[in-house]
């Protein structure tokens, strides 16, 4: 393999680490494992190319922006840009000049860690963007419920099953780690071996006959009592599953196994950032002991989780300090160094005349963004209160941008950003605040 987009078209532009055809491959290594130390170096890179007569090399990536520099990956060069503008341009290009869809097929290798190679299409997907969102306020108590069974389950281990599948959700926890790992094991292949890898991994794992055996029984059973051409039957359960099947574009997206690949999919949407979001927040958490009476009041304040009643999604805005806390803890761990990653479908031209060549991965940095010294104060210090001051200022000042944990822009990348943004986010947020939210309610 080479680490050049066709064999004769080489990037000129700084290049982090090593570039020749073997020792590449250790640099890459090392974006693997430090990829927020890597791209911190290549931003002191290109800046000591462009100002070291001036002196200017030491400087922080913060400091450095709207330039280009490149990262090897196992098999392609990966582009990383700093700055606004540069966000700006990636942001609104339009698909058939920089793609979303290609670069996770590329990245992630979606066709055979997620079966989008025997998908149709992903009306999955605008399931989440319209039914689901739709919904949301009304399935907040189950998400409450669920997450309150979560906590004891995993941290207090006194639950009982009560009704779930464990291996249900085992499954889908196993899915969603296996994804990550195939990826980068598929990676090292060449094109023409992928499938070969890919078929070795789904014998060994059988992800799609585990979730078509857990879930044939329910949906032959829904088949039988519901179609499109007749009335809906009495209970019907109001889920994804249904809205899957009601919402299948053919014949082939009912199927059993369809139906379970998209399940399996939609699963490793969500758990994968909702786990680190969480997981991150309880460690910040631990490590800053003073904002626990703070978040404790105002969660007692505004969420009875305990009453008859059940929070609503006003109830959960209203959490201010929360949500600050939730998204310094993203600003700070993130779900990943790089953000808005897209593919180069024809020639890209950058603000500095550097044209990116079709077939290229380009992406912007989160670290850059989100450790701006000119962005944030002290970006380097965890301030669980710092976008709950911003939100304060916005509202003196009657600005509308927002700091929401919600809210993206260039200076908070960790969901993505414009029509790509992460699907689902208000879904997982939610999710993350009301499994926060229970963890503060249980007996000190």
């Amino acid at each position: 393999m080479k680490l050049t987009e066709d064999g004769s078209v080489k990037l000129d532009i700084p290049t982090v680490g090593f570039d020749g055809m073997v020792t590449s491959y250790f640099s890459a290594f090392h974006f693997v494992t430090q990829g927020n130390a890597v791209l911190q170096e290549g931003c002191k890179q290109v800046r000591k190319t462009l100002f070291a007569t001036q002196g200017l090399a030491n400087i922080h990536i913060s400091q450095f922006k709207n330039r280009a520099f490149k990262v090897p990956l196992l098999d392609r060069w990966l582009v990383v840009v700093t700055g606004d503008h540069l966000y700006n341009c990636v942001r609104t290009a339009p698909d058939n000049i920089l793609s979303s869809i290609e670069a996770m097929r590329d990245l992630l290798q979606i066709d055979y860690t997620l079966g989008y190679r025997d998908l149709d299409n992903a009306y999955h997907v605008d399931i989440i963007r319209t039914t689901l969102q739709k919904n949301l306020a009304r399935l907040i108590p189950q998400m409450i419920d669920e997450a309150a069974h979560a906590f004891e389950t995993e941290i207090g281990s006194k639950l009982e099953v009560d009704g779930r599948d464990r291996e249900y959700c085992k499954l889908g926890i196993q899915f969603t780690s296996h994804v990550m790992t195939a990826a980068a094991i598929i990676n090292f292949f060449p094109g023409a071996l992928k499938p070969f890898v890919c078929a070795i991994y789904r014998k060994f794992f059988s992800h799609r006959k585990k979730m078509q055996k857990l879930l044939g029984p329910e949906i032959e059973l829904r088949r039988k009592k519901y179609s499109k051409q007749s009335a809906s039957y009495d209970e019907k359960p109001d889920d994804m599953l249904t809205w899957l099947m009601e919402s299948a574009p053919s014949e082939n997206d009912l199927t059993i196994g369809t139906l379970a690949l998209r399940m399996l999919n939609l699963n490793f949407m969500t758990i994968f950032s909702t786990h680190i979001s969480f997981t991150n927040a309880v460690y910040n958490l631990a490590a800053e002991p003073r904002y626990l009476c703070i978040l404790r009041d105002e969660i007692q304040e505004n969420l009875d989780l305990s009453g008859p009643g059940q929070p609503s999604t006003e109830d959960i805005e209203r959490c201010i300090i929360l949500d600050s806390f939730l998204k310094e803890s993203l600003r700070i761990n993130g779900l990943g160094a790089i953000s808005l990653p897209r593919k180069a479908m024809v020639p890209f031209p950058l603000l500095d005349g550097t044209v990116i060549p079709p077939g290229t991965i380009i992406s912007v940095s989160s670290t850059a963004a989100h450790f701006d010294s000119t962005r944030y104060e002290r970006p380097q210090e965890f301030d669980g209160l710092r976008f709950a001051k911003l939100r304060q200022k916005e509202a003196i000042s009657e600005k509308t941008d927002g700091h929401r944990l919600t809210s993206s822009g260039p200076g908070f990348l960790t969901f993505g950003s414009g029509k790509h943004i992460w699907w689902g986010l208000l879904t997982r947020l939610i999710t993350v605040q009301d499994s926060e939210a229970d963890l503060f309610t249980q007996p000190r």
